[in-house]
């Protein structure tokens, strides 16, 4: 007999135990005429085992005692099953394709064929969920008056009802608040210059957390320009002041009643005062002048503005 390795040859016997699959020969020799004949054999590999297929890794969802385990197993028929908890956590409901649970722990779950005895062995861990606060805002910065839109993308660990069931409360800095029960967008008005806060605290069964982001609101531009003005030293309306905000620049010209241009400014400081005086520091007479003011914001507003200011002294 000649068996595959590490089968040892055997002679002079009929019988022949074949531990190893693969090809098993048989050799027959007549002592009297020296004439052979052989034979083979076949011993097939019967193990096999089955396919079990289950998520490493479950998460209880934020407070939630019950939790169902599943796994898939191939072939269908034919298999015994067993789940154990390896932590020494309780077993629920044992079923074929689930077990429900209502603790965190490691749990394994065995399926054995019946027909060759091959066994699967499947490990699983069950953690406690967490939440995550999240939000975008589609503006962090601009000038009064101000609309900012917001959107909730809190979730927990739950790959199935992760998004649902959130309490949200937005605390959007400006004094005013709002509450909602699922991942709405929502949004603030912000009609005031300053720095504000906008926090965000969500809760889910036992999990809690927050976020927050900076709002940052500017003044709007702004270009006032008076009709009239009295440079007689009294320190009581005696310039010509153009009240402006947020400008990048500023240009103004100043025209008497006959064209002639008394007065020509650029500033980037965003104010410009006239005293009365032109260009070569003289006071100029009593009457009505003409102005041209081109400026910019820094918020993108423009202004040409065309007029006429009186003078007295």
């Amino acid at each position: 007999w000649q068996g595959p390795s590490p089968q040892i040859d055997l002679i002079n016997s009929s019988f022949y135990e074949g531990f190893t699959a693969g090809v098993y020969t048989m050799v027959v020799m007549d002592q009297n005429n020296g004439c052979k004949s052989q034979t083979t054999t076949v011993i097939g590999d019967n193990r096999i085992f089955p396919v079990v297929t289950a998520p490493t890794t479950y998460s209880f969802d934020c407070g939630n005692t019950s939790l169902s385990i599943t796994a898939v197993y191939i072939p269908t028929t034919g298999l015994t099953y067993q789940w154990t908890s390896i932590t020494g956590g309780p077993i629920g409901t044992n079923t074929q394709s689930a077990l429900f649970v209502s603790t965190p722990g490691e749990y394994q779950v065995v399926a054995r064929n019946t027909i060759n005895g091959c066994l699967t062995k499947e490990l699983v861990r069950v953690g406690n969920g967490i939440l995550v606060a999240n939000f975008d805002a589609d503006k962090i910065d601009g000038y009064a008056t101000l609309t900012v839109n917001f959107t909730n993308n809190s979730a927990s660990s739950s790959s199935v009802s992760g998004t649902s069931s959130i309490t949200s409360i937005w605390s959007f800095g400006n004094g005013t608040t709002r509450t909602t029960t699922s991942n709405v967008s929502t949004s603030a008005i912000y009609t005031q210059p300053g720095t504000y806060t906008v926090t965000l605290y969500t809760g889910k069964g036992t999990c809690v957390d927050s976020a927050l982001k900076i709002i940052r609101i500017d003044i709007p531009s702004k270009l006032e320009v008076p009709n009239v003005f009295t440079p007689n030293g009294d320190n009581s309306n005696d310039l010509f002041f153009v009240k402006a905000a947020n400008l990048t620049e500023i240009k103004i010209q100043i025209f008497d009643r006959w064209g002639n241009k008394i007065y020509d400014l650029v500033s980037d400081k965003g104010n410009i005062a006239w005293d009365g005086k032109n260009q070569t520091g003289k006071e100029v007479a009593d009457g009505t002048y003409f102005y041209v003011i081109n400026a910019t914001g820094k918020d993108g507003e423009t202004y040409d503005k065309k007029g006429t200011v009186s003078l007295y002294r």
